[in-house]
């Protein structure tokens, strides 16, 4: 089964999360900012935004090894 390609979260549980990871005994820098990226991102439902995962800065569309290492993720190995 293929997942749809979008992630949805509710905004105001999104906003708790953030705050929530701002400071406090939940306190975490890398995923704070990694949902607030989340956010904005999501917030520009006008020009949705693309995720380009890499390796040392190749994108799979040039590599066929990371290829076949994201579809392993994707469950869609060939």
């Amino acid at each position: 089964m293929i997942m749809p390609a979008e992630i949805r979260i509710d905004l105001d549980r999104l906003n708790e999360f953030i705050d929530m990871t701002e400071s406090g005994p939940y306190q975490h820098k890398l995923l704070h900012y990694l949902l607030k990226s989340m956010r904005n991102m999501g917030a520009r439902w006008r020009d949705p935004p693309t995720i380009i995962l890499t390796v040392d800065d190749v994108e799979a569309d040039l590599d066929e090894e990371l290829q076949a290492t994201l579809d392993k993720y994707t469950g869609l190995e060939r």
